[in-house]
Formats: structure tokens, C-alpha cells, sequence
């Protein structure tokens, strides 16, 4: 057996398990499958549709829940920034006393600590 012999001989081995795997005929789908295939497709984009939908919502809720947090604490630090502005002022002491009855300060004297000992 010579070379040629040997390959005419691969190819036709080849040949036949081609053609006892693969079908010759063509397959006709009904219309049924074809129906089905279609239906289940549209299902499909659909779903993807509604679920795209509902996950745009929930971050749109959470966006706006984000959003009111922080114009509440815009808000809360305006007034703490006021608070911090009317603790500083010293004239704030003499309108204390004399809201209280007291006599107001003569002089008022603002002194600042570090807090560290020497």
C-alpha cells in the first residue's frame, strides 16, 4: 500500500463517519417550533426589559433618598455654622445677662485656651 492508497483511504473513512453523524437531509422545523422559538426570544426581551426597568427605578429611589440626606445636612450644618458664629461673638453674653435680669458685663474679654499645660 503506497502513500496515495493510504490517504484515498483516510478520506473515505472520513467520508462515511461524516455521513453517519451528520444527517443529509435537511431539517424542517414546523411551524410550531418556529412559533415557540419566536415566543420564547420575546419572552426573553420582555423580562430583560421589565427587569432593566425595575432596576432603574429602585436607583432612582435610592438617588433621591441620597439627595434628601444631603440637603438635610446642608441644612443642619448652615445652623451649625450660626451656632458656632453666635457662641463666638462675646456681645452675646451682655444680651444673656440682661435677658436673665442680670446687669450686662461692663467690658467683655475674649480669652482663648489651648487646652495644653506648659
Amino acid at each position: 500500500m503506497n502513500l496515495v492508497d493510504t490517504i484515498a483511504s483516510v478520506r473515505r473513512s472520513a467520508a462515511r463517519a461524516q455521513e453517519s453523524v451528520l444527517p443529509t437531509e435537511s431539517i424542517d422545523a414546523s411551524p410550531y417550533v418556529r412559533f415557540a422559538f419566536v415566543f420564547a426570544v420575546l419572552v426573553m426581551l420582555v423580562g430583560m426589559t421589565v427587569w432593566t426597568s425595575m432596576a432603574m427605578r429602585h436607583r432612582s429611589v435610592a438617588l433621591s433618598k441620597a439627595r434628601d440626606r444631603l440637603e438635610a445636612a446642608q441644612i443642619e450644618h448652615q445652623r451649625l455654622l450660626v451656632e458656632r458664629a453666635l457662641l463666638r461673638d462675646p456681645g452675646r453674653l451682655g444680651t444673656l445677662a440682661e435677658g436673665m435680669g442680670l446687669a450686662s458685663p461692663t467690658a467683655v474679654i475674649d480669652m482663648r485656651f489651648d487646652g495644653g499645660m506648659e
